[in-house]
C-alpha cells in the first residue's frame, strides 16, 4: 500500500478539500467539472455550509431577508450528518464539498483548521463588481430581490445586513472576501482589478494567520471558465 492510499484509508468520513468561494465566481462550475472525474469524490450536498455553523442550527435573526429561513432549513450543521455526506466515497478517492460562503466567513476559518488540518482549500476569486452583479441578477431572476436598481441594491446593503439578512444578499461584502467597509465601496465610483487583488491579498493574510495560508489555492474567474483544463491543473495539484 503506497503512502498516499495509506493517508486516505485512515482519514475517516471528512473531505481532503473545500471549494471556499466566492459566490457567484464559478464555483458550481468548478464543482460540476470535479464531480465528474473519477479519482474525487463530490459530496452528494453542494453548499452543505457546515462550518459556518459547526454543530450550531443557523441563528433565526441572522436570516431574515426574502427566502433566508426556507435555505437555512437546508444547512447541515450536525457534525454526524456532514461527516455523513462523505462516507459512500469509494476507496482511494479524494472527498470534497463546496460551500461558497466560506471564503468570506472569517469565523469559519478556524473551525476548519481545528477540524480538517490537512484540508485543501480552493478558491475562486473575481471580479468584485463583475460578482456583485451577478448575485444581484441571480437574486433578481428568482423573485427574491425587491428593488429594481442594482446600485441603490447596494447601497441598501448595510441596513440589510443590520436588519439580519443572510451573507448571499452581501453583495459588496461577498465580493471583498471579507467584511469590508460598504459605505465606503457605494460611497463613489465602484473599483475593480487592484481592489480584488489588495481584497485576496488581506484574506490570505488572514488564513496565515491561522495556519492554513499554505492550504489555500486561488484561482481567477476567468481561467475557471475553461473547465478541463481547470480540472486538470486542480486535479493534479490536489493528487
Amino acid at each position: 500500500m503506497s503512502r498516499r492510499q495509506l493517508r486516505l484509508g485512515m482519514r475517516g468520513s471528512r473531505p481532503d478539500f473545500l471549494i471556499i468561494g466566492a459566490p457567484k465566481a464559478g464555483s458550481t462550475a468548478l464543482h460540476e467539472a470535479l464531480a465528474a472525474h473519477p479519482q474525487l469524490y463530490a459530496a452528494p450536498v453542494k453548499e452543505p455550509k457546515y462550518f459556518l455553523t459547526p454543530d450550531r442550527r443557523p441563528d433565526p435573526a441572522t436570516q431574515r431577508g426574502p427566502g433566508d429561513a426556507h435555505s437555512a432549513r437546508e444547512w447541515i450543521w450536525r457534525r454526524a450528518d456532514y461527516e455523513r455526506l462523505f462516507a459512500a466515497a469509494p476507496p482511494g478517492t479524494l472527498r470534497f464539498e463546496s460551500t461558497p460562503f466560506y471564503l468570506w466567513s472569517q469565523a469559519s476559518h478556524p473551525q476548519i483548521a481545528r477540524q480538517l488540518p490537512d484540508v485543501k482549500l480552493i478558491a475562486v476569486i473575481r471580479d468584485p463588481v463583475d460578482r456583485a452583479f451577478s448575485n444581484w441578477t441571480h437574486l433578481w431572476a428568482d423573485g427574491l430581490e425587491p428593488e429594481a436598481d442594482f446600485r441603490t441594491a447596494c447601497r441598501l446593503e448595510p441596513q440589510r445586513i443590520a436588519a439580519g439578512w443572510a451573507p448571499f444578499w452581501r453583495y459588496l461584502d461577498l465580493g471583498r472576501y471579507g467584511p469590508c467597509a460598504v459605505a465606503a465601496l457605494v460611497g463613489g465610483v465602484f473599483k475593480t482589478g487592484a481592489a480584488q487583488t489588495a481584497s485576496w491579498r488581506k484574506q490570505r493574510n488572514r488564513f496565515q494567520a491561522i495556519g492554513l495560508a499554505g492550504a489555500v489555492r486561488p484561482y481567477q474567474h476567468d481561467k475557471i471558465a475553461m473547465r478541463d483544463e481547470a480540472r486538470r491543473a486542480i486535479v493534479a495539484e490536489l493528487s
